[in-house]
């Protein structure tokens, strides 16, 4: 009978606390939830009153056409490829990043070809050169115009148009980039892309598998080790996302829709976006994005959070200045 009784209080014990064990891991799981989503919560708040002072006015009437809209899904997917890639760090960031930047071009190109968007002409995506014929450039559908070339110190205001020329471009030999990051994602992003459409100006049309070989390739004559396993992942998560999308919103819901736990970042991505896509020039682009990064490195959120979301940031910037519609 003593035994009986012993069992029987040595099963209340461990189910009392194997209960309480659960409530308190419960409780610091939705704590720890609770003070993750206060994080987004403030940086959100804080990020808003940064673009009510200092974002560039938005071209709002000017970039509802097909043309604008399309660039901008693939600023989107630039940006949420580098925060999925950055798990596997800076390599991860490039890979990715580049991955969704020429499968959502490939989209865009096809896109733009149908009769409702190109009126009688022939127009496909395609990245912004800087060269000596500029009358030329000025029929460049980007982000801003293309008559000027960029001085590499900024005495302009953030929303002052340069319209100068200006023989010191911020460049890669005949493209433009930002060095954001110490990593430089995003400068590489642009090199590289630029790199390879210079090669081989049908890309576009390849299929994903050879798309991301030469990808690699590329990586790798940088100096970084792309795994077998990455590539895969890069290439699984391109089918997931393979979808047409006429603008940005498009482009982040699709990524919301099959990577939920990054919802928080893809907001934070779309909104700067929003306002980097807008800017007049590449100085009131650089500027704007500092000031945006500054924000997001001293908030709450965790040292992973931020390297995603900044490296995001850095290679969308970097979209924004690489790819147009000619």
């Amino acid at each position: 009978m003593k035994k009986i009784i012993f069992y029987f209080l040595s099963a209340i014990v461990l189910v009392v606390g194997t209960s309480l064990v659960y409530a308190c891991t419960h409780e610091d799981m939705n704590e720890t939830s609770v003070s993750q989503q206060d994080s987004y919560e403030k940086l959100r708040y804080e990020l808003k009153q940064y673009n009510d002072i200092y974002a560039p006015p938005q071209y709002v009437e000017t970039r509802r056409g097909g043309f604008w809209r399309k660039l901008a899904s693939i600023f989107g997917a630039d940006a949420a490829g580098a925060c999925l890639g950055s798990a596997f760090g800076g390599v991860g960031a490039v890979v990715v990043g580049i991955g969704n930047s020429l499968l959502f071009a490939a989209m865009g190109d096809e896109f733009l070809c149908t009769e409702e968007y190109t009126y009688g002409e022939e127009l496909h995506i395609g990245f912004v050169r800087i060269s000596e014929d500029l009358e030329n450039q000025q029929k460049t559908y980007a982000s801003f115009p293309m008559v000027q070339l960029t001085p590499k110190i900024n005495s302009r205001g953030l929303g002052e148009e340069i319209t100068d020329i200006n023989p010191v471009p911020i460049v890669y030999e005949k493209v433009r980039t930002l060095s954001l990051t110490s990593n430089k994602v995003g400068y590489l992003h642009n090199k590289i892309i630029s790199d390879l459409l210079s090669e081989d100006e049908n890309l576009l049309h390849s299929s994903t598998s050879v798309i991301m070989d030469k990808v690699v390739e590329s990586v790798e004559q940088e100096g970084f080790q792309v795994s077998s396993q990455l590539e895969q992942d890069v290439l699984e998560q391109l089918n997931k996302i393979a979808i047409q999308c006429p603008d940005l919103e498009s482009s982040i819901a699709v990524y919301r829709n099959n990577f939920p736990e990054y919802s928080d970042m893809f907001d934070i991505l779309q909104d700067f976006i929003t306002n980097a896509s807008s800017c007049f020039s590449e100085s009131s682009l650089e500027s704007y994005t500092k000031g945006y990064l500054d924000i997001i490195a001293e908030s709450e959120l965790s040292t992973t959070e931020k390297d995603a979301v900044i490296s995001a940031i850095d290679v969308a910037t970097n979209s924004i200045l690489l790819w147009c519609v000619e």
